[in-house]
């Protein structure tokens, strides 16, 4: 049993990156955050 668990632990180590459900709630935030911005910029530039 504490082999099957240092087995799992070890497989997670290597996983170094980020899931796709983070970078689509990370688009999404910038999005928004982005189209919020989007107006007072345009007041502001020429």
């Amino acid at each position: 049993m504490k082999n099957s668990c240092k087995q799992l632990t070890s497989r997670h180590k290597h996983n170094a990156g980020y899931t796709l459900l983070e970078l689509l709630t990370t688009t999404a935030i910038l999005g928004v955050l982005l189209s919020m911005a989007a107006p007072y910029l345009c007041k502001v530039t020429p």
